[in-house]
């Protein structure tokens, strides 16, 4: 089993893959999130309407992705950049999403 990981950029490619997997699957679950109508975002009295977290999630994770293919194509690891812009773009949509029966603890949710 030693012999398989020698080789660190074969290890580096497989995280990129992971990485990349996770962030168009986030992205399709947003997507379909946006098509069913769950995950609402708050309503802005400014503009009387709702702010669409589903899309604001589905794009910010739509750059990452974009992003880790061009470090891809230099032959860099992203998966520990993908991981906390992916962390980022959660704690921030969470603030936008409609969530009256999530309780909160100091303004923030479990999932933040």
């Amino acid at each position: 089993m030693r012999f398989l990981w020698k080789d660190k950029k074969c290890i580096s490619q497989a995280w990129n893959s992971i990485a990349a997997y996770f962030l168009v699957q986030h992205f399709f679950n947003r997507l379909a999130c946006w098509l069913n109508g769950c995950c609402g975002g708050i309503y802005l009295e400014f503009c009387k309407n709702y702010f669409p977290s589903q899309l604001f999630e589905a794009v910010a994770v739509l750059i990452t992705f974009f992003v880790l293919v061009r470090k891809i194509q230099k032959g860099d690891c992203f998966y520990k950049q993908s991981c906390m812009s992916y962390a980022v773009v959660i704690f921030l949509s969470e603030f936008f999403m409609e969530q009256t029966s999530v309780e909160k603890i100091w303004g923030f949710t479990s999932v933040q």
